[in-house]
Parts: structure tokens; C-alpha cells; sequence
């Protein structure tokens, strides 16, 4: 009996230790639960502090919507400021991307199968759709020209997965046979890309002069008197090379914008940007393909030609040796390397000045260029830097695209507005 009572008891003690352990464990939760709680709201006021800062300190010009969505719908689903566009990163630029081509996919499927007016109706949210997108590529040309110069070499569907092993995995001649393109603009498009290769040949040839003039300068051995004036020459290139840098990023915006708003018409776009999945548009290679198909000289030919021509018309930089080191007809290395590196200076996906470490501008003359297309565009023999934004010569003739140089203080959303050519039904789709 007295052991039954000792059991008991044992139990009891050990149900009375187990109910105060709980107790104090319970006693220890709560007070971290008020700690982290505590911690919360303080975290949340330093939050809403620095917000409002930022917004006090914020220039009226970033609060200023570049770019509009509606996705689809009837009512707006996001609007991107200017201080947004230039905070993005790329796995918001691809998200936002997926969802418009998904968009795009989901509507030309519906729009296969409908009747007429429904089929109307379809392929007017297509149009929109390709609207929002490209506003939203001029509004990052303008304001992340770094993180848009990942679109052509980044998964959309999927940002975090790594690059492809081996080659592009787009399939460039099904993508362009799902275009539709008709004879007249497949014509207009080789001429076009001869054009955009030929200014990217010549900006090229003057960043190698300006490369070759910046190396002349240091190696040359001088006393302590020269040593100022000669690194206010290398400040001086190193202006210019910076500003072809920026021109490279003008120009091979210009014509990605202009293709895409004039070159063919909405439905053609989506098909090529649903084709591009699950990578972005990649439009240097898309005309590679076309030219490719119809026998045209490949994409570094056509640089290094342009280049080479450029290079024997500007000639020497003063200062520089008549036999140092300025590219000629039989020098590859305009664009730091071989000619296969000058395709990833035009490359979209190595687009942008913040990239690019060095660009050059077109103030040399083209004269007849026979083996690569029709005279340089307007402005291309100015005689004056094209990172200066100098006025066109208009005595040459014009090009299809015009003079890129006008989007040194025209913006493309000016220049190219959707009016001036998609809504005009300018190639049926």
C-alpha cells in the first residue's frame, strides 16, 4: 500500500514539474514573441522612415510613369516610374516580359479558332500587347540600359537556371518561318541589316583610331614638363571613347526599335516573341538567320568590310604613327579581338554604354560601298562626331530607318511612335 502511495506521489511530483517546466517554457516563448514583436514594429517604423525619406528626397522626374501595363485587361495591372525602371532588375524585367508574351501566345491561339469578330477583337489585344512592350523596351533604353542588355541571354521563364550548354536554343528558322514575312519585307530587312551593320562597321573603325590614339599617347617617353599635357590628352580620347560607347548603345537601339516598330506588324512580333521562348528577342540573330537563307554575307563580314573602309578614311590620329598600330583592310581586331568579337559589339546582348567599355562614332565617310549595300546613311560623312548628336549631311541619300543620330536628343518613343508605322497596317501579318 505505502508503495502505491509512493508511486502516486512520485507521480504527482513529476506531473507538478512537468506542468512548471511548461509553464516557464511557455513564460520564455512569450516574452521572445514580444521581443520579435517589439523588433517588428521597430523594423517597420525604420521602413516607413527611410520610405519617406526617399519619397521627400525623390525628384519630382522619378516619380514620372514611363510605362504603362494592362496585360491584357481592360484596366491597368501596373505602372512603372521612372525611378522604378531605373531600380529594376532583370528578374522583374523577365517576369514582366513572360507575362506579356504568355499573353500573347494565349491570345493568337484564341484568335486562330474564332470567328470574325472575335478574331478582330483578339488581334487588337495583340497589338496592345506588343504597344506595352515595346514602351517598356524604350523606357528601359533610356533609364537600365543594363539591366535590358540581359534580355536577349536570359531565361524568361525562369531567370535563376543557367544558361544554355551548348549553343542558342532558339530556333531561329522555325521562329522566322512562323512570321510569315512576305518577299518584299524579307527584301527590305537584308537591306535593312546591311545598313545597321555597315554604321556599326564604321563606329567600330573610330573606336580602334581612338584605342590606337589613346595607346600612342602612353608610349610616348617625355620629361616631367609633358606629363600634364599628355594626361589631359588621354582625359581628352577617354571623353571620346566614352561617348562611343554611348553612341554604340544609340545606334543598335535605334535600328532594334525601328524594326520592330515599322519592319513588320504586331501579330509578326508576337510570333516572334513567343517563338524566342523561354529566352528574350534576340534581333541581330533573327537577321542573321533571314540573311543566311538567302545567301546574304554573314553578320561579322559585313562589320569587318564597314570597319576596314572606315578605318582607311579616317586615317591617323594626330600623334598617332602612319605605321602604328590603326586598323587597315587586313587588321581583324576591331572590336578587341577577332572579327567573331565585333558580332557581340553589336549583339544585343552585350548592348548598353554601362557594358560596354568602349564605342565609337561615325564622322567618317563611306563613299560607294558596293560589296556591302548602298551608301553610308545620312549623316555618316558629317565630318563631325556622331556622339555629339551633329546634324545629318543631307546631301547623301537616305536610308530605310533614317539617321540613327537623331535619337541623340530625340527620344525613340518620339521617333518611332506606333502611329508612324504599326497602326498604318504597314506589312500585314
Amino acid at each position: 500500500m505505502s508503495n502505491k502511495r509512493s508511486r502516486q506521489k512520485a507521480h504527482r511530483r513529476r506531473e507538478k514539474e512537468k506542468k512548471e517546466a511548461t509553464e516557464r517554457q511557455f513564460e520564455e516563448l512569450s516574452q521572445k514573441v514580444s521581443q520579435l514583436e517589439e523588433e517588428k514594429e521597430q523594423l517597420q517604423g525604420a521602413l516607413r522612415l527611410a520610405s519617406d525619406t526617399a519619397d521627400a528626397e525623390e525628384s519630382p522626374e522619378s516619380k514620372e510613369v514611363v510605362a504603362t501595363f494592362c496585360f491584357g485587361e481592360a484596366a491597368v495591372q501596373l505602372q512603372l516610374t521612372r525611378g522604378a525602371v531605373v531600380a529594376l532588375t532583370a528578374r522583374v524585367m523577365a517576369d514582366i516580359w513572360k507575362r506579356l508574351v504568355h499573353k500573347m501566345a494565349w491570345c493568337l491561339e484564341r484568335m486562330g479558332g474564332a470567328p470574325f469578330p472575335r478574331e478582330i477583337h483578339f488581334e487588337r489585344q495583340i497589338e496592345a500587347l506588343v504597344r506595352e512592350m515595346i514602351e517598356f523596351y524604350w523606357a528601359l533604353v533610356d533609364y537600365n540600359p543594363t539591366t535590358l542588355s540581359w534580355l536577349p541571354s536570359i531565361n524568361v521563364e525562369d531567370p535563376s537556371a543557367p544558361g544554355p550548354s551548348t549553343g542558342d536554343p532558339r530556333d531561329w528558322p522555325a521562329i522566322l518561318e512562323s512570321m510569315l514575312l512576305s518577299e518584299e519585307q524579307a527584301k527590305l530587312l537584308l537591306e535593312f541589316r546591311r545598313e545597321w551593320l555597315r554604321e556599326t562597321g564604321l563606329l567600330m573603325a573610330e573606336r580602334q583610331s581612338l584605342l590606337a590614339r589613346l595607346e600612342s599617347i602612353d608610349d610616348i617617353e617625355e620629361g616631367v614638363e609633358f606629363a600634364s599635357s599628355h594626361l589631359e590628352e588621354s582625359g581628352r580620347v577617354m571623353e571620346l571613347v566614352r561617348g562611343n560607347a554611348h553612341a554604340m548603345h544609340i545606334c543598335r537601339t535605334f535600328y532594334i526599335s525601328y524594326a520592330n516598330t515599322t519592319m513588320w506588324s504586331p501579330i509578326q512580333s508576337a510570333r516572334y516573341s513567343i517563338g524566342c521562348l523561354p529566352m528574350g528577342p534576340d534581333t541581330t540573330s533573327l537577321l542573321a538567320c533571314l540573311a543566311d537563307q538567302h545567301g546574304e554575307p554573314p553578320t561579322e563580314e559585313l562589320i569587318m568590310r564597314a570597319a576596314r573602309l572606315g578605318a582607311v578614311t579616317l586615317g591617323p590620329h594626330p600623334g598617332v604613327s602612319s605605321d602604328g598600330p590603326t586598323a587597315s583592310a587586313a587588321d581583324p581586331d576591331i572590336c578587341g579581338g577577332t572579327a567573331t568579337d565585333a558580332v557581340s559589339c553589336l549583339g544585343d546582348a552585350a548592348t548598353s554604354a554601362a557594358r560596354a567599355n568602349a564605342g565609337a562614332v561615325a564622322s567618317s565617310g563611306a563613299g560607294a560601298l558596293s560589296d556591302i549595300g548602298a551608301n553610308s546613311c545620312n549623316g555618316a560623312n558629317s565630318g563631325a562626331s556622331a556622339s555629339s548628336g551633329a546634324p545629318s549631311n543631307t546631301d547623301l541619300p537616305s536610308c530605310i530607318a533614317g539617321d540613327w543620330r537623331q535619337a541623340f536628343t530625340t527620344p525613340l518613343r518620339v521617333l518611332h511612335a506606333w502611329d508612324s508605322g504599326q497602326s498604318k497596317g504597314l506589312h500585314p501579318g
